[in-house]
């Protein structure tokens, strides 16, 4: 699930073993800025002491502090691709679509 619930939980979990992880990578910045919040409760410094990266780009990922690394996948591009393929499913064709690497404070970047 891509709920703040379930990546608090997660992180939890992932960041309470020993060895504690030095990099989370997350499928999507709401799961990252849930591991960011546990992070911070934990009085884990990010980046220093861990770096996470996210995967789609939503304003909260620059809003955050630290600022979130992510992916940038063109989601509202995404959305019109899925909704012409299912509009079109006598001719369903795969699609390649470009994604861009947002590099923030969360991955260690000093910008």
């Amino acid at each position: 699930m891509n709920t703040p619930e379930m990546a608090e939980k997660a992180a939890y979990e992932a960041l309470t073993i020993t060895p504690r992880p030095t990099v989370i990578l997350c499928m999507s910045d709401v799961l990252a800025l849930g591991v960011l919040r546990v992070a911070q409760s934990l009085h884990i410094r990010v980046p220093e002491d861990l770096r996470i990266v996210g995967f789609d780009d939503i304003p909260e990922a620059n809003r955050c502090t630290p600022s979130l690394t992510t992916v940038c996948q063109q989601s509202i591009e995404k959305g019109r691709i899925a909704a012409r393929c299912l509009f079109d499913s006598d001719n369903p064709q795969a699609q390649l679509m470009e994604t861009r690497l947002v590099v923030r404070r969360s991955s260690g970047d000093t910008h």
